[in-house]
């Protein structure tokens, strides 16, 4: 996980720190973190509980869906994959905000449908990465609200870093 980076020794903790620490430290001086390490494997329960142990009761912690569920083909088809693993991250409680869902570049604007789909049965606050150009540099394709069963109107938003080809996109409650 980003706290576990040896790297902020001297900067972010002291150089004699433990890294079963660094996650306690962390949480000290940020009060969020993303969990992309979650995208590559799932952590194990025991993991989760000691995260659960440590992290403040008002830290965030943005877990990104494992690939298989992602990258897994039609997302609908993967919320009970889904489910269990926010079931697996249940000790964390709503630190867990939102959950981070990576679509991969084959996702395209026809597929719309499908994350509206898995939007609606997930029921969770959900942040959306496309990689798409299509979606990534078509603002009309973004900028359309979209309605998911009812529950609420969404807005794709781009929001880009530094790097021209990695953007983050978010799903925005715009219903009154």
């Amino acid at each position: 996980p980003s706290w576990s980076e040896n790297a902020w020794r001297d900067y972010l903790y002291p150089p004699d720190a433990k890294t079963a620490d660094f996650l306690d430290l962390y949480c000290q001086v940020f009060n969020a973190v993303e969990g992309n390490t979650t995208f590559y494997a799932s952590p194990a329960a025991s993991t989760v509980q000691r995260w659960a142990e440590v992290m403040p009761g008002h830290f965030r912690f943005t877990a990104k869906f494992p690939r298989e569920i992602s990258h897994g083909g039609d997302l609908r088809e993967q919320l009970t994959a889904a489910e269990t693993f926010t079931q697996l991250l249940s000790p964390l409680g709503e630190r867990v905000s939102p959950l981070w869902l990576q679509l991969s570049k084959s996702f395209t604007p026809q597929r719309l449908p499908e994350l509206a789909g898995f939007i609606d049965g997930l029921q969770r606050p959900l942040a959306v990465e496309v990689r798409h150009d299509v979606l990534v540099y078509t603002s009309d394709v973004l900028t359309t609200p979209i309605t998911v069963a009812g529950v609420v109107d969404a807005i794709l938003h781009v929001a880009s870093d530094a790097k021209d080809t990695d953007f983050a996109v978010k799903l925005v409650d715009v219903a009154p």
